[in-house]
């Protein structure tokens, strides 16, 4: 599994935050404002690219459950997180059945 990391915008959230916080003392107001309005900026920017992360993803719902044959399961439980989210849940199932059945 790879390592979760910051995208670039977090990293930038994270430097303003701790910048404010070292220098939170020394600053004027209007450094102080500068501070916040900068950060209000990269939080806007950071909402403008996940909202345009969801447009170019398909939806849970159109993931296609007839193609995968799970309609009906998917109506029962609701829609996979991810594609093929109940084949590795089933999976995982069997395996643990494997390992403890009975001799």
């Amino acid at each position: 599994m790879p390592a979760p990391g910051w995208d670039w915008t977090e990293l930038q959230e994270q430097a303003l935050r701790r910048q404010r916080e070292l220098d939170a003392r020394s600053l004027t107001a209007k450094e102080r404002e500068a501070l916040y309005e900068e950060e209000i900026d990269n939080l806007k920017e950071r909402i403008r690219d996940l909202e345009a992360k969801l447009d170019t993803e398909p939806r849970l719902d159109d993931i296609g459950a007839k193609e995968n044959g799970l309609s009906e399961l998917t109506a029962a439980i609701g829609p996979e997180i991810y594609n093929g989210e109940f084949y590795d849940r089933f999976r995982v199932a069997a395996s643990e059945a494997l390992k403890n059945r009975e001799p």
